[in-house]
């Protein structure tokens, strides 16, 4: 039988995806938060830090769309500066995840033996301790608290699902037949891993790191709630932390960028969901 072409499957993958209607909202969340924090000082009403004396927690109108903060600073400048944060934390910290996790999975994966088990028994660890405690304790540690700061602690935690992911196609894709026959022609073990297991084992890689960007766009928010965030930053998880302390009288301060975080993070698993179904025909 002819082998089907990667770009028919590119194609069937697309072509799967578009049939679907939550991933599609998805892609559109995604791509209407990529242009918002490329775009912000454009689109942004005013300086995100700008005070507006005499101005504070006005209600929504039309000077101020999302209202006022406990300073006046504009609620709409600061969630959409809120996305470059919020996206520059989640690319980041899933390019450190698929480093760290991609690595320790595919080496473990492909040498087995006793490799394999020290680096599966360093993944368990990580995994048995919970993510939050772990999270706060690295982010104390540092006496500068910053956006850099918050990414090593989030790949930090999270590189274990990759890293098991990246082992299980691995061990699948290593006994397959080509595999052995590259062994035979005497190529070398990093281009084995990374011409002709490495690209094939890709589909579940990515499904997962999209969820970890969502993941990790939640912890950030998490951290910068609980006031481990970077001060200079513009967060929602720190406007979050101040509007859910005067929800009763200013409501609007911390429902906003609840909702940017809620939207932001049901767009990439919808995303996440709909590569999964349509990266499938790949991955059979």
């Amino acid at each position: 039988m002819e082998r089907v072409r990667p770009a028919t499957l590119r194609a069937i993958a697309w072509k799967r995806f578009k049939r679907n209607r939550l991933s599609l909202a998805g892609l559109a969340i995604f791509v209407g938060l990529l242009v918002t924090a490329i775009l912000a000082p454009y689109v942004a009403p005013y300086n995100p830090n700008k005070m507006h004396w005499g101005h504070e927690y006005t209600p929504p109108c039309s000077r101020y769309p999302l209202g006022t903060d406990e300073l006046g600073r504009d609620v709409l400048s600061r969630v959409i500066w809120g996305a470059r944060t919020s996206l520059y934390v989640g690319f980041m910290s899933v390019a450190l995840i698929m480093a760290i996790g991609v690595t320790i999975g595919a080496v473990s994966g492909y040498f087995g033996g006793w490799i394999d088990e020290l680096l599966m028994r360093i993944t368990d660890i990580v995994l048995t301790i919970p993510t939050i405690m772990l999270l706060i304790l690295i982010a104390s540690i540092f006496q500068v608290r910053s956006l850099n700061v918050i990414i090593l602690a989030i790949s930090a935690v999270s590189w274990p699902t990759i890293a098991r992911i990246t082992r299980s196609q691995f061990l699948l894709i290593r006994e397959l037949a080509y595999i052995d026959a590259a062994r035979v022609a005497g190529l070398s073990h990093s281009r084995i891993i990374f011409r002709h297991i490495l690209p094939n084992a890709l589909p579940p890689i990515i499904v997962a790191a999209t969820f970890d960007m969502a993941a990790a766009i939640l912890m950030e928010a998490s951290l910068s709630f609980l006031g481990l965030g970077d001060p200079r930053a513009v967060s929602w998880g720190q406007m979050l932390s101040v509007g859910h302390t005067v929800l009763m009288h200013a409501w609007w301060v911390g429902t906003f960028p609840g909702l940017a975080i809620f939207v932001t993070v049901l767009g990439f698993n919808l995303l996440g969901d709909g590569l999964r179904e349509a990266l499938d025909v790949a991955m059979r």
